[in-house]
């Protein structure tokens, strides 16, 4: 019989390995978000704004959505000579800033999609220019089951998970 029952020692131990393990990965998800708090704290607003566009815009999407959501950004930003965070606040461009603030959608920053949107970012506002035949070098996006007043006679160039991308300019 003693060796289907686990004594109450054995109970014990089995409960101390499971609460050590759950300490120990609620600590690393813990070290996870404050890294991306300290990494988005360290980031210029420029670099803010661009982070929390490419996040705000592209919640659900992996990676690639996130890159294609930073190449309409930056195609915009080309073409008409502004700094990408102007264009990214500019009204009524960009939803997730409808309203908003840096300090609103810092929250995004906890995501774990943050430090891939930070990288790209960083990058951007460096000067790197990242790959615009991605998305047909589209300039505006929405999602698949949008249908907005201009896209009415536009097709799209690229669909690239949820979003269809246009070259409308």
């Amino acid at each position: 019989m003693k060796d289907t029952l686990k004594t109450f020692g054995d109970i014990i131990i089995d409960l101390t390995i499971y609460l050590v393990f759950g300490f120990l990965a609620l600590n690393l998800l813990g070290a996870v978000l404050v890294s991306n708090a300290m990494a988005a704290e360290q980031l210029t607003y420029e670099e803010q704004v661009v982070a929390l566009t490419i996040l705000g815009e592209s919640r659900g999407e992996k990676e690639v959505g996130m890159y294609a959501v930073a190449c309409v950004i930056q195609n915009r930003a080309d073409k008409s000579g502004k700094k990408l965070s102007q264009v990214c606040l500019a009204r009524k461009q960009f939803s997730v800033w409808n309203g908003k603030t840096v300090g609103d959608l810092k929250h995004l920053f906890k995501s774990p999609s943050a430090p891939y949107a930070i990288r790209l970012a960083k990058a951007m506002c460096k000067g790197h220019k990242l790959v615009q035949a991605f998305t047909g070098s589209a300039d505006h996006y929405c999602t698949l089951n949008t249908h907005n007043y201009w896209t009415r006679k536009a097709k799209p160039v690229k669909i690239n998970g949820n979003h269809k991308f246009y070259k409308l300019n």
